[in-house]
């Protein structure tokens, strides 16, 4: 019991004095569940959110920021955002997800939506070429790394027919 307690304050001691790593993208796949749904997922997390492009039954693209702390329910968000150095981009087109996330989202088979389609997909490719991105929705902000992403990315864009 002893060696135990040993271990674990050894490990909490390397936890703690090591630098903290940049959070690694990761691919999810789901096929079924209550929705019936077939979806794929490229995402990363930080200390304060989680940024996420999904592609639902390779027709619906969207992208979800999801920080820790609920944002207003309802609506459309003001979101803007800077990947790498690049100029800040303010959007109006991301809209609350019951106060969670805020996404923005487009299907393929909703000619309506191609523009805003386009415009996910071009934001998609963006992140593959950039360092980081700065996000923000509403008061809520977060960071995340971009880097090793391209592979995740250009799956999930693949399964929705965007590549």
């Amino acid at each position: 019991m002893r060696s135990f307690g040993l271990f674990v304050s050894a490990t909490v001691f390397l936890a703690l004095s090591m630098p903290a790593a940049a959070a690694t993208w990761q691919l999810e796949q789901d096929t079924g569940g209550f929705a019936n749904t077939d979806t794929i997922s490229a995402f990363t997390t930080s200390d304060d959110a989680k940024l996420v492009l999904r592609c639902e039954n390779k027709d619906r693209i969207m992208i979800l920021f999801q920080p820790h702390n609920i944002i207003s329910e309802g609506g459309h968000v003001p979101t803007r955002y800077r990947i790498g150095q690049n100029p800040t981009i303010t959007s109006t087109d991301w809209m609350s997800l019951y106060g969670i996330a805020a996404y923005w989202g487009a299907k393929k088979t909703d000619q309506k939506s191609d523009t805003r389609r386009q415009q996910i997909i071009a934001f998609a490719q963006s992140l593959m070429k950039g360092k980081d991105i700065l996000i923000e929705a509403e008061n809520e902000r977060a960071q995340f790394s971009l880097e090793g992403s391209s592979k995740t990315i250009s799956q999930v864009l693949a399964a929705c027919g965007a590549v």
